[in-house]
């Protein structure tokens, strides 16, 4: 049988106030039943719900970083024409650094 959860106690969970997590169910961002005159929360689906939203800001996350790496290997590829063979060979161990990076941040789950 699944467990349900009260506002309060979604509340607590999230971390919000019950006014908060209420108005939220009023407007169908948590999903709830009203039973017996009393708002209730699936605790799987609340759980779910978390999770979704912490895989979304993770995978934020990595799209900034990665955007971010990119751009910086993108400007030294043009810079490493600009000075000596020292240069160019300080920018090329650069861009691999960078890439590893951004193989890195790609594959850390």
């Amino acid at each position: 049988m699944e467990n349900y959860l009260n506002l309060r106690e979604t509340a607590e969970i999230l971390k919000l106030s019950r006014k908060t997590v209420y108005k939220m169910v009023l407007e169908n961002e948590i999903p709830a039943a009203k039973i017996g005159g009393n708002w209730r929360i699936p605790e799987q689906l609340l759980k779910d719900l978390i999770l979704g939203s912490a895989l979304e800001q993770q995978i934020k996350f990595k799209l900034k970083v990665t955007k971010e790496l990119q751009d910086k290997v993108a400007e030294l590829e043009l810079k490493k024409f600009e000075g000596n063979s020292y240069y160019k060979a300080l920018c090329e161990e650069k861009i691999r650094a960078f890439r590893e990076c951004i193989h890195i941040v790609n594959n850390v789950s």
